[in-house]
């Protein structure tokens, strides 16, 4: 059996590193924790004081190497206070990586109680930044990874704007199949 079987966020950090993001900066939360855990022995996870200076921190980095950041927070408040960072990359055509976690799709229960949000958590991460990166990307399925993983390859493997992923907890902690994935829906990536 030739399967090898990988985490979704082993798999996005190993991908991006191919683009040569070997350096994260992040704050701990719980619909990141998966991302974090995968950054931190797969490259190199730089712990920081708050959200916005993760993505201030990813906006020097590039300065100061030539080589584009990620950074890493949690759904919500950690999404919002991270909106500096990601409109200073956005504006100064820094190429970085922005990654968000979302609450699992069992857990978001604004469409059950009919209100914008039930809970602080809820926010559209996606929505807010579209405005202020380059590109937006919802990983929360093997298609929308594959997706993703066709626009890494397509642009050969090089971050050369401001990239905003949303990435939803339960599927960050899947485990895929990697032969199985590069043949999805038969389109071999």
């Amino acid at each position: 059996n030739n399967s090898i079987m990988i985490k979704v966020s082993d798999y996005l950090v190993q991908e991006l590193k191919k683009c040569g993001v070997k350096t994260y900066f992040g704050v701990q939360g719980g619909a990141i924790a998966h991302v974090i855990e995968s950054s931190a022995k797969k490259a190199e996870y730089v712990p920081v004081f708050n959200e916005q200076s993760a993505g201030l921190s990813a906006h020097g980095y590039y300065f100061a190497n030539n080589k584009p950041a990620a950074t890493l927070v949690t759904t919500g408040p950690g999404f919002l206070n991270s909106v500096t960072g990601l409109a200073a990359c956005y504006y100064d055509n820094v190429p970085a990586v922005f990654i968000t976690g979302q609450v699992s799709k069992e857990l978001n229960q604004a469409e059950k109680f009919k209100m914008k949000m039930y809970g602080f958590q809820e926010v559209p991460h996606l929505e807010i930044g579209k405005k202020i990166a380059s590109n937006i990307f919802n990983i929360n399925s093997e298609t929308s990874l594959v997706k993703f993983v066709k626009y890494l390859k397509d642009s050969n493997y090089k971050i050369s704007s401001t990239i905003l992923i949303q990435i939803q907890d339960a599927f960050s902690r899947k485990k895929i199949n990697i032969p199985k994935f590069h043949k999805h829906k038969n389109k071999v990536i």
